[in-house]
């Protein structure tokens, strides 16, 4: 199965999602039994959001946004920020 995922990416006959790869990084880490510092993912994140807003119009970028803001994993995630 994993090869045939491989196979229907690398053709680009599946375009992954920002979701997808945060799906696999998790699933490298679980197997891997080893976490990426804070720091790592926190870079990782703000770098799929610049790559993410690059690709998209304006339009799409503020649904996008407007959809994250109603995710309950990105309530929770802002809820646990300590203020500066």
């Amino acid at each position: 199965m994993v090869d045939r995922v491989r196979e229907r990416l690398e053709s680009g006959d599946e375009q992954p999602t920002l979701r997808d790869g945060l799906a696999a990084a998790r699933l490298i880490v679980e197997v891997e039994g080893t976490g990426a510092p804070v720091e790592e993912w926190t870079e990782f994140c703000a770098t799929s959001y610049e790559v993410a807003q690059d690709l998209m119009t304006p339009e799409v970028w503020q649904t996008f946004l407007t959809r994250m803001s109603r995710s309950a994993v990105v309530r929770r995630s802002d809820a646990r920020r300590v203020p500066s």
